[in-house]
């Protein structure tokens, strides 16, 4: 999630606590880039100061040695501060080469995209994956073959051929949006596993693919040659654990892949898809345009641009958002998009969703945060009321929520229990202990985070944000 606007004020306040009332004990809330807007300004864009990182400040798990300069197996309860010129040396690179996107995975990996002559004809990426699995061990994504079933040896050049528009990273499967240098057509590749005989098969959007130990795994990132076959470029996806959803803005379509159980899909039957296919209920809503979609671990939620919120998936923990009783089955799903009533009902217009692992969030255009799901008592949107001030952004991990405010403040907190990531230090106050009260994150030494935070990460167990100054 790219911040639109550089927040304003340096995270350099001393941890307090937002008031909520006892009725509001806790919120909870990957990343999208979406800061809040009314719907009545100027369509006049907004000219920004350049921002030049110069750090990354993480905390959480940083299991299978998936960030740079930290010891594998490390919990960090606090904000550590790693200087970009540390990410460089490591990765054996020069001053200059400038970040380009910094990448917080739903698994043990974090991703980095660099750039050499960055803005220029001649510019070039450079993209590595920090994460010791058999997945995707640690290594800089250079090649794909021309499709998954390819002679390995016949490969082209991602570092020469493309720019890297996005990374994406699920807990073991793994995305590119580029475009291509000689014609600027945009590719989206995919790879890492594929699927197996129990989760279902097919969220890498490939087709059929070549199975080892039982599982459909792919080893070099793979264009997706339906989309491109199909012309549905996509602007934005995630990839959750069995599943894949993305939304392409020029055919307005919102698609998905991957395992059908518990109504992943959104179209009705359980059948796996091999291949990215259309939520075909929302393509029956022509007069609306989707802007986004989030995924958590096997549900969906995609934001129209009447601000109105859409979901499918299962629903046993009520993340969804559509009430009912707190006793929900296990097997309690939604196998089509249902609209969220509470937003409409209350004339909410939605400006960010965000999903963790089972439970939910969102921020309206006013600049309040609302949470569900989780098993925590709410049904449908709940206010989090008297915060201190406006969020500009939302983002969920396992069961812990991140939000932005408009001060440049960064709040944490948890929903109760010490499992699904609080364990591992996620609110990033010093402790392992969840806490459902909203606190700013700091560092002990008031001076370790200095600038303006430009870009903020959340995955399910850790937490990542990008530091700049004005140039």
């Amino acid at each position: 999630m790219l911040l639109s606007k550089p927040l304003s004020k340096p995270l350099s306040k001393l941890l307090r606590p937002v008031k909520l009332p006892s009725s509001i004990a806790w919120a909870s809330c990957r990343a999208s880039s979406t800061s809040v807007t009314s719907s009545t300004s100027s369509n006049t864009p907004e000219v920004l100061p350049l921002i030049s990182p110069h750090s990354i400040y993480v905390w959480g798990s940083s299991s299978n040695s998936r960030l740079p300069t930290v010891p594998s197996s490390s919990t960090l309860l606090s904000p550590r501060k790693i200087p970009i010129s540390a990410v460089n040396e490591d990765l054996g690179l020069d001053d200059s080469w400038s970040l380009k996107h910094f990448r917080v995975g739903k698994g043990d990996n974090t991703g980095f995209v660099f750039a050499k002559n960055s803005g220029t004809e001649d510019e070039i990426n450079r993209t590595f994956i920090y994460g010791d699995d058999k997945y995707n061990p640690s290594r800089e994504i250079t090649e794909y073959p021309p499709s998954p079933t390819s002679d390995p040896s016949k490969t082209s050049s991602i570092t020469s051929d493309f720019l890297v528009d996005d990374l994406v990273l699920g807990p073991k499967s793994f995305g590119l949006i580029a475009r291509s240098k000689a014609d600027s057509s945009q590719s989206a590749l995919s790879w890492g596993y594929g699927g197996d005989a129990l989760n279902g098969y097919g969220q890498l959007g490939l087709g059929p693919s070549v199975q080892t130990d039982g599982q459909y795994n792919v080893t070099l990132p793979s264009p997706i040659t339906s989309l491109t076959e199909d012309f549905t470029p996509l602007t934005q996806w995630q990839i959750a654990s069995s599943h894949t959803v993305g939304l392409s803005s020029s055919s307005n379509e919102v698609l998905t892949a991957g395992s059908g159980q518990f109504g992943r899909l959104g179209n009705i039957d359980a059948i796996d898809q091999l291949y990215f296919e259309p939520v075909e209920m929302l393509s029956t809503l022509p007069s609306i345009s989707w802007t986004q979609v989030s995924a958590g671990h096997a549900f969906t939620l995609a934001l129209a641009s009447d601000g109105t919120v859409h979901g499918w998936g299962k629903n046993e923990a009520n993340q969804l958002g559509l009430g009912g009783g707190l006793s929900m089955d296990v097997y309690n799903m939604e196998n089509a998009p249902n609209s969220i009533e509470f937003f409409e009902i209350n004339d909410i217009h939605v400006a960010q969703v965000a999903c963790g692992y089972n439970h939910a969030a969102a921020l309206d255009v006013e600049g309040n945060v609302y949470v569900w799901g989780g098993k925590s008592g709410f049904l449908s949107p709940e206010l989090v009321t008297n915060m201190e001030e406006k969020a500009t952004w939302v983002g969920c991990g396992h069961n812990f929520t991140v939000v932005a405010a408009e001060s440049n403040a960064l709040y944490t907190f948890s929903h109760g229990g010490s499992s699904g990531g609080v364990k591992l230090g996620c609110l990033g106050h010093g402790s392992a202990s969840g806490d459902r009260t909203p606190r700013e994150v700091v560092s002990l030494d008031e001076s370790l985070i200095e600038g303006k935070v430009v870009d903020v990460q959340v995955g399910w167990t850790g937490v990542g944000v990008v530091v700049g100054e004005e140039e």
